[in-house]
C-alpha cells in the first residue's frame, strides 16, 4: 500500500512540475500549430486563402467570414469566448511563445483590449486587427 501511494505521489509531482515549467515553443512549432488551427477554422467559416493571406499583409476586408475565422482562432486558443476577451488566459499562454514574441504580444494585448466590441465575430476581428496594426512585424496568428 505504501509503495502504491509513493508511486501515485511521484507521478502527481512529475505532472505538476511539468505543468508549471512551461517551455516556449520554437517558431517552427508555433507555425505548425498555426497551420493546424487554420485547417480547422477555415472550413468552418469559409474564409478564403486570399482573405487570410491579405489579413497578414494588413489588408482588412471586414468580411463576415473572415471575422468568424478570427473568432474561431481566438476561441481555439482560449483567448476569447462568446465575444469576450479572457486576458488572464491569454497572459498565461505568453510563456509558451518564443521569447522574442512575449513582451511585444503582452504590450499589444494591453493596447488592444479596448477594441473587443461588437458581436463575437466582430469583436475577435477587431482585436486581431489591432494586434496586427500594433506590431505587424511580429504578428503570428494563423
Amino acid at each position: 500500500m505504501c509503495d502504491r501511494f509513493q508511486t501515485v505521489f511521484l507521478i502527481c509531482l512529475i505532472i505538476g512540475n511539468n505543468l508549471y515549467n512551461i517551455s516556449a515553443l520554437t517558431e517552427a512549432q508555433m507555425a505548425s500549430t498555426g497551420k493546424l488551427m487554420r485547417k480547422m477554422c477555415q472550413p468552418k467559416t469559409k474564409a478564403t486563402d486570399a482573405q487570410i493571406d491579405n489579413f497578414h499583409k494588413g489588408i482588412f476586408d471586414g468580411d463576415k467570414k473572415m471575422m468568424c475565422y478570427m473568432n474561431c482562432i481566438m476561441e481555439t486558443m482560449r483567448v476569447m469566448k462568446n465575444g469576450k476577451l479572457d486576458l488572464n488566459s491569454a497572459e498565461q499562454q505568453l510563456p509558451t511563445l518564443p521569447k522574442k514574441y512575449q513582451e511585444p504580444t503582452k504590450k499589444s494585448m494591453e493596447e488592444c483590449k479596448s477594441t473587443v466590441t461588437g458581436e463575437k465575430c466582430e469583436a475577435a476581428y477587431n482585436f486581431c486587427k489591432c494586434l496586427y496594426l500594433s506590431n505587424p512585424e511580429l504578428y503570428y496568428l494563423p
